[in-house]
Parts: C-alpha cells; sequence; structure tokens
C-alpha cells in the first residue's frame, strides 16, 4: 500500500508540473519558448504592446516558428512541431477588421483566418501580423486598430546571448549588445529591469567619451578601445497608442526622473544625439548597463 501511494503522489505531482509548464521549447535555433495557449480576447496592436510588452513576438520569431517547424493541418488551426518533437495549436480564431471612414472606425468579425500580432512596427499606422488559414501561412501587414489574437514568447536567458560590451568608460560601465525587445513605458522599464535601466549620467558618459557614427538605421557607439554597439532607430510608442520614428529615429529611456511625471531620455534622429525629458507613459527602447 505504501509504495501504491508513493507511486500515486509522483503521478499528481508530475501532472501538477505538467499543467503549470505554460511555455514550450520547442528546439528553436534562437531557444524561443512558445506559450501553450492564446491570451483569452483579441487586441488591438497598442493594447497588445501595452499589455504585454517584452513577451509578444517580433516579427522574425514568426518566421523563424514558420521556416523551422511542421505545419500540420487540425480541426481549429495549426499543429505546430518543433525539431525536437515538441508542438503547440496555433487556433484559426477569426479577426475583427477595422476601416477608417472619416473620423469613424468601422469593423466586423472575420472567421476562416487568424491573424497573431508582432510588436514589430511596418510604419506609424500599422504592424507586421502573422496570418493563417487553411490556405496560407504568412506574414503580412495590418491598421493597428483590427484586433487580433495574441500569443506570447519567452526568451530564456540562454537563448539570449547577452553580450555585455566593454566601451572602455571611465566609469566601467559595460553595455548590452542589444535592445529589450518592444516599447516600455517608463515604469514598465523599471519595474522590469530596475538598476540595469542606465542613468543620465551613464548616458552622457557614453555621448562623450564614445565616437557616434550615423548609419542607415541608427547609430554605431564605438569606444576608445574598438568596441562597439548598436543603437537601432527603433522609433517609440507615443502616450496615444500611436507608433513614430520607425527607421528615423530612438528614444532610449534612462532611469534618472525629471519631475513627477516625466524622466530623462536619450534621443537621436539624422541630426544628432540629445538628452530631453519625456512624459512616463512614452513607450520607448531600453538598452542595458552593467
Amino acid at each position: 500500500m505504501k509504495n501504491v501511494f508513493s507511486l500515486l503522489v509522483i503521478c499528481l505531482v508530475t501532472v501538477s508540473a505538467m499543467a503549470q509548464s505554460e511555455y514550450v521549447d520547442l528546439g528553436l535555433p534562437s531557444g524561443t519558448l512558445w506559450k501553450t495557449k492564446n491570451e483569452p480576447s483579441l487586441y488591438t496592436y497598442d493594447k497588445s504592446v501595452t499589455k504585454f510588452s517584452g513577451n509578444l513576438p517580433e516579427k522574425h520569431h514568426f518566421e523563424e516558428l514558420q521556416n523551422n517547424c511542421q505545419w500540420i493541418r487540425v480541426d481549429d488551426g495549426y499543429k505546430v512541431v518543433g525539431p525536437n518533437g515538441n508542438y503547440i495549436i496555433l487556433p484559426i480564431s477569426g479577426d475583427m477588421i477595422c476601416i477608417q471612414v472619416g473620423n469613424d472606425v468601422l469593423g466586423g468579425r472575420v472567421v476562416g483566418s487568424g491573424g497573431y500580432w508582432s510588436s514589430t512596427p511596418y510604419d506609424s499606422n500599422a504592424a507586421w501580423r502573422f496570418v493563417i488559414s487553411s490556405t496560407q501561412i504568412k506574414m503580412e501587414e495590418n491598421g493597428h486598430c483590427a484586433k487580433l489574437s495574441v500569443r506570447l514568447v519567452q526568451l530564456p536567458v540562454i537563448a539570449q546571448k547577452t553580450v555585455w560590451v566593454d566601451l572602455d568608460l571611465p566609469s566601467g560601465t559595460k553595455w548590452k549588445s542589444v535592445n529589450e525587445s518592444g516599447f516600455y513605458s517608463y515604469e514598465s522599464a523599471i519595474d522590469n529591469f530596475g538598476k540595469y535601466v542606465p542613468t543620465k549620467e551613464q548616458w552622457q558618459e557614453l555621448k562623450t567619451f564614445c565616437v557616434w557614427t550615423c548609419q542607415e538605421d541608427g547609430y554605431r557607439v564605438t569606444g576608445n578601445n574598438g568596441n562597439s554597439i548598436f543603437l537601432p532607430a527603433a522609433g517609440w510608442r507615443n502616450c496615444n497608442g500611436g507608433v513614430s520614428g520607425v527607421g528615423t529615429g530612438g528614444k532610449y529611456w534612462s532611469s534618472t526622473p525629471n519631475g513627477t511625471d516625466a524622466a530623462w531620455s536619450l534621443y537621436f534622429d539624422w541630426s544628432g544625439v540629445y538628452m530631453d525629458r519625456y512624459v512616463r507613459c512614452f513607450g520607448q527602447s531600453v538598452r542595458l548597463v552593467q
């Protein structure tokens, strides 16, 4: 009886652990983990990037899923089988389309296809979405006002391949080689990354002691020792939810407040690099320091 009870406990613990596993390792090259289920509602682009910042897939995550997995049609969508045999189900759950007519936004439900938001902007009024139906699997642009499905991802530390770059700065500060995924409000940046968000003084040190070279899609920042990082012109999300400046400018939070409703940020465009004050509801890029 004791052995039977022990086996029962082990089985229950195993089932419980499986039920709590929200993300699946599909064996993808990047190591990205995909959540097992969609979020429970349909979302506009602005709502999705605000609510799920940091876990909303970028365009390249969907492309990796499309190119490295086997897609098997099932009753309610697709069974997506990774290189390691693990799988997720992506349902064809329909969309709520929108059409702008003057000052009015008209919309309706579309069945037979399923759209999934990526966090990657297409332009100031649209973003990339991943579309699945019985006849197609592809990326395409979509206006922000549509309501689409959301499937989240998780980037394990090992998958992020974090590299901290020594730029030979007087303070000894090292800068991360890549941005965090998506845009963050000031509060979200501080809540998620705390002491790793650079201060105003650390941004000013980077400006003063490095060479900033304007390139096609951002700035290459090179230290005295020849090491460098790249700051992409990722644009920013305005407080009303609209995305601006993609490909032409970038705004990066510092952790340093400026009054009770704003904070200091690094801003750049093709005319130069500046420190400026922005209200905290702005969605900006985040580059971490160590």
